[in-house]
């Protein structure tokens, strides 16, 4: 079935509707980019220029097949419009979200406090200069500067695969950068935690069946987990055979042990939260040196154009000159994939379409309606990928609902013209579960 005919024999209609905004929920395989590609045709049929469309998507590939896929629907389709949109080519709008802020900071770069002539450095070559910042800084702690007392810790327990633990955990948080990294500590008791170990004391028997480990029910031994394990657990996690019948002579055994089992947990997760704010130090270090390294050679990487961009819309002192120029040159939003959309990115666009949900505004008196228009699949957002947050397509929801009203509308699409019934089924059952834990209601 070709996509053409996809669309036309779809039971959507509404994206085509170019005085609504709209949001579409719709799956691998049901045309979302072949909506988002009509809509831009329909607002140019519509009369509005090309330069006052801005489509964003999350790939330079992505950008330019949607460019191709909006020509060659306008060459077979509408001749005459092909052939006028042909002279305004390199005024179409259609780009990545990064590319966009980059448009922003060049423009306003004395207000975002950078050299306008700075280079982008790509995914790759970022990788490679936060791989050696990190064998140095690590390299550094293990000859006695910042950090030593963690490298050996670390060393010391897991042998040089402690190096590989250190260098997966410090990037991991790189890869949230620029986004916080918040851990909770559980904190249990002592005196609870000194109540379970006497009522295991005082259990007939326990002593003289654990007598090589008497030392345990010293104050403080258990405290240790190392020794706790020893306690309960061979060498390879197995429950200790003298201690099964043991147990289960005991009234109660399975409370007591679920109560331990509690604060087992929340020790070692507590021993985890620790390690990981020492980890986060080694982070802040090499993230001081890539910082000033890129500052060096007047470079910016992906996180600093979205992170410069969302300070410059939201604390700068001239944001709301920022907007008014961004406002100013710009009626239609369109954004693809919205499910890969982060919480930098879509605090920007949050900001940059806020007069547009309030329904006022120098364009509602000239009589234009400023619309938005958002594609994605939910259950692509997986992973955090970019640091996408599922959560934000349910947000910008609720707030263009509820500011919108009737100028707003939600769409969900559950054909799929790609994959077998088998597959589609397999994955409904498999998200339905996933999403059901989280209380959560969605179309599938």
């Amino acid at each position: 079935m070709r996509p053409q005919s996809v669309m036309r024999g779809s039971k959507m209609s509404n994206y085509l509707d170019t005085d609504k905004s709209i949001i579409i929920s719709a799956p691998a395989g049901s045309g979302k980019t072949e909506k988002l590609a009509r809509r831009y045709i329909a607002l140019l049929q519509k009369g509005v220029d090309v330069e006052r469309i801005l489509a964003v998507t999350f790939t330079d590939k992505a950008a330019a097949e949607m460019k191709q896929r909006i020509l060659k629907i306008l060459r077979e389709e509408d001749g005459e419009l092909f052939v006028k949109l042909l002279d305004k080519m390199p005024l179409m709008r259609v780009s990545t979200i990064h590319s966009f802020c980059g448009t922003l900071l060049r423009r306003f770069s004395f207000e975002a406090g950078i050299d306008p002539n700075y280079k982008v450095e790509d995914a790759i070559d970022s990788r490679i200069v936060w791989e050696d910042i990190l064998f140095e800084i690590l390299m550094d702690a293990g000859k006695g500067k910042r950090g030593h007392d963690l490298f050996i810790q670390t060393l010391s327990e897991k042998g040089f695969r402690g190096l590989d633990y250190l260098r997966g955990t410090a990037d991991y948080l790189y890869q949230k950068t620029p986004f916080s990294i918040e851990a909770e500590t559980f904190r249990h008791d002592p005196a609870e935690v000194g109540e379970l170990i006497e009522e295991l004391r005082a259990w007939p028997g326990v002593e003289e069946a654990f007598s090589g480990y008497t030392g345990l029910f010293e104050k403080g031994a258990l405290q240790d987990m190392a020794s706790f394990e020893k306690f309960f657990l061979t060498d390879r996690k197995e429950p200790r055979k003298r201690a099964v019948p043991l147990l289960k002579e005991i009234p109660d055994y399975r409370g007591w042990a679920s109560k331990m089992h509690i604060y087992w947990k929340e020790k070692k997760t507590e021993e985890f939260v620790e390690r990981t704010e020492r980890i986060k130090e080694i982070f802040r270090i090499c993230l001081e040196k890539y910082t000033a390294r890129k500052k060096s050679k007047g470079i910016l990487d992906f996180s600093d154009l979205e992170y410069l961009a969302y300070r410059m819309v939201t604390e700068n002192p001239e944001w709301a000159n920022i907007l008014y120029a961004f406002d100013e040159k710009t009626d239609h939003l369109l954004v693809d994939e919205f499910q890969d959309t982060n919480n930098f990115q879509w605090a920007i666009v949050d900001k940059l379409t806020e007069e547009w949900r309030a329904g006022f505004g120098a364009k509602r008196a000239e009589g234009i309606r400023p619309t938005v228009f958002f594609v994605g699949d939910e259950k692509q957002s997986i992973y955090f990928f970019r640091g996408a947050n599922v959560e934000i397509f349910r947000r910008a929801r609720e707030k263009f609902e509820a500011w919108l009203g009737d100028e707003f509308c939600y769409e969900e699409v559950k054909e799929n013209y790609r994959s077998l019934p088998a597959i589609i089924e397999f994955t409904n059952h498999v998200f339905s579960r996933i999403m059901d834990r989280a209380g959560r209601n969605f179309p599938w």
